[in-house]
């Protein structure tokens, strides 16, 4: 008696297991995140101001208040523009970089390299 209460306990298991991995597994993630892997710019001259700022070596990930940029792009054109409240993502270029605390905000003015957009 005790060996079919094993056998049907496993057999529910199996059942049940089986009945939650099908569904999830042929599922679609319906929401996708709109990030672009390719940096917006290779290299960029960058100013303006930025808050929530997170420097991990020379990788500075910040929200871009109001940043312009002036740069070439990965096709080797030349363009320019601002960010507006945005997530950035760079890197400390080889140039003239400086960053100024200034109460909450981070003023930012100089060259950085592999300039992205975080959607």
């Amino acid at each position: 008696m005790k060996q079919k209460k094993v056998k049907l306990i496993g057999i529910t298991l199996c059942l049940l297991v089986l009945g939650t991995l099908v569904p999830s597994a042929t599922a679609e993630y319906r929401q996708k995140i709109n990030t672009d892997s390719r940096p917006l710019m290779n290299l960029a001259m960058v100013m303006g101001r930025l808050t929530n700022v997170h420097k991990i070596g020379k990788i500075i990930i910040a929200h871009a208040v109001r940043l312009h940029y002036v740069g070439i792009g990965t096709d080797h054109d030349v363009d320019m523009g601002v960010i507006r409240d945005r997530n950035v993502i760079f890197r400390d270029g080889p140039g003239r970089f400086r960053m100024f605390s200034m109460g909450q905000r981070t003023m930012v003015f100089g060259d950085v390299l592999r300039l992205r957009i975080i959607l």
